[in-house]
C-alpha cells in the first residue's frame, strides 16, 4: 500500500492474501497512477473504471508490440 500513498484510497482485505483497494486520483496524476499499477505485473487486477483499463489496455499492446 506504500506505492500508492500518495493517493486517497478505500481499502479492505477480502481473504487471507487479497486486497481490495479503491483510489481515487485527479485526471492529472492518472498517467502516473497507470504505471506504478502496471509495475506490480501479473500482482494486481484492475476492475472498475473502463476508461482506465482501456488505458491499461493500449499501454500493454504497445509494449508488446516493441
Amino acid at each position: 500500500m506504500l506505492q500508492f500513498a500518495n493517493y486517497e484510497k478505500s481499502t479492505r482485505k477480502l481473504d487471507e492474501d487479497t486486497y481490495e483497494c479503491l483510489i481515487y486520483y485527479n485526471k492529472e496524476t492518472e498517467t502516473k497512477l497507470l504505471i506504478e499499477i502496471l509495475s506490480f505485473g501479473p500482482m494486481i487486477k484492475v476492475v472498475g473504471n473502463e476508461t482506465f483499463l482501456r488505458l491499461i489496455k493500449e499501454r500493454l499492446m504497445k509494449q508488446a508490440a516493441l
